[in-house]
């Protein structure tokens, strides 16, 4: 299928799936990368109380996803950026239709001839996930998919680069994010898009940042183990 931050709604069967196959009083954690840190968070403030997840994480994420869109739209460095990825997009969709005939049903509701002109990832996911989906355009997209951070009930810690060149982290909503008592917000420097190492392991600093977070949110937390508030300050890079 084509994938957007609507997808949120599959959450439920995933998780359903998963604990079925697990022990019985076993807590899950997840973490999305991108796009996929926003339908998890989607689907963690949709869920509320009831969330069976025990805590999430997000690198990357965009949270603001009309905000997110007009930073593409503004500067020719954003612009240019817009058009790659929105090329990258398209040419995977044409693969997918090539190598994949059981998706080819449902890529057939795509407008490829706007798809095949489109120049902006808004342009391509009204071409796609808007045709797809049934909404209006790529507004109503971006509103009925966002989280609502207001509604979390489960602790979040949320990574972002200063330097994102896809997701621009000045839109992120950093008021709410730093007022909600369940969020924990990581701004970094260095780090780009998906872009963190470290320099000695070549692991990845941001996922050593998220185990520990879920390590302080365990309910079997072992004493002493490092608290929600004492991670040190992360130095990424790209």
């Amino acid at each position: 299928r084509v994938f957007g931050t609507d997808q949120s709604r599959d959450f439920p069967e995933v998780t359903a799936a998963i604990q079925a196959r697990i022990a019985a009083g076993s807590e899950l954690f997840a973490v999305g990368h991108s796009m996929g840190g926003a339908c998890l968070l989607r689907y963690v403030s949709d869920t509320g109380s009831v969330c069976p997840l025990k805590a999430v994480a997000t690198i990357s994420s965009p949270l603001s996803l009309s905000a997110h869109t007009r930073r593409l739209e503004s500067s020719l460095a954003w612009r240019a950026v817009n058009l790659m990825t929105t090329a990258m997009a398209r040419a995977n969709l044409y693969k997918l239709w090539l190598f994949d005939p059981p998706s080819r049903p449902h890529l057939a509701r795509i407008d490829w001839k706007a798809l095949r002109t489109a120049t902006t990832l808004r342009g391509l996911e009204a071409a796609t996930i808007c045709r797809i989906n049934g909404y209006a355009d790529p507004e109503d997209y971006y509103s009925a998919s966002e989280p609502n951070l207001e509604r979390i009930e489960r602790p979040v810690l949320v990574i972002h680069a200063r330097n994102d060149p896809v997701i621009g982290a000045r839109e992120l909503p950093w008021v709410q994010l730093h007022r909600h008592p369940k969020i924990e917000a990581v701004l970094t420097e260095g780090g780009g898009h998906l872009g963190y190492y470290e320099s000695d392991s070549a692991a990845r600093e941001a996922d050593e940042l998220v185990g520990r977070f879920f390590e302080a949110h365990r309910s079997r937390a072992l004493p002493g183990r490092l608290r929600a508030c004492d991670w040190p300050k992360p130095l990424s890079r790209l």
